[in-house]
């Protein structure tokens, strides 16, 4: 018997999303989970360019960094979990929905955070 391969996620491509209108959604690659926590935060036009040079929207988050990120450059617009379908042992491609999710948050850069269902602060587990 072979064991199951071990819980993972990840974004499809760099998991930039820059139309606002027409796309069906963020994809984010899983496998072996039936959910995820999901995240969004609103990055601050002011702490744009310093968040930018810093290189911190190019990077793996850790659940200590995303909130020291809400606390000093943006603010947490929406958190939740997104249910997961797929066969085990296989990537499973799933679309966050954001155009829901973003109505009436105005313009700006977002960041979409996606942990383990089980993630606890520190583990390093945020995407």
């Amino acid at each position: 018997m072979v064991p199951d391969r071990k819980s993972a996620i990840s974004f499809s491509g760099t998991g930039y999303v820059l139309p606002r209108e027409g796309t069906t959604g963020l994809p984010v690659t899983t496998i072996n989970l039936d959910k995820v926590k999901l995240r969004l935060v609103r990055i601050n036009e002011r702490n744009l360019v310093p968040s930018i040079n810093g290189e911190k929207l190019t990077m793996n988050f850790d659940p200590e960094s995303v909130d020291e990120l809400i606390s000093q450059s943006g603010s947490l617009v929406w958190q939740g979990e997104m249910m997961i379908t797929g066969e085990r042992n296989r990537p499973v491609v799933t679309a966050i929905p954001l155009a829901p999710l973003l109505k009436d948050k105005g313009p700006g850069v977002y960041l979409a955070v996606v942990d383990l269902p089980d993630s606890k602060p520190g583990d390093g587990s945020s995407r």
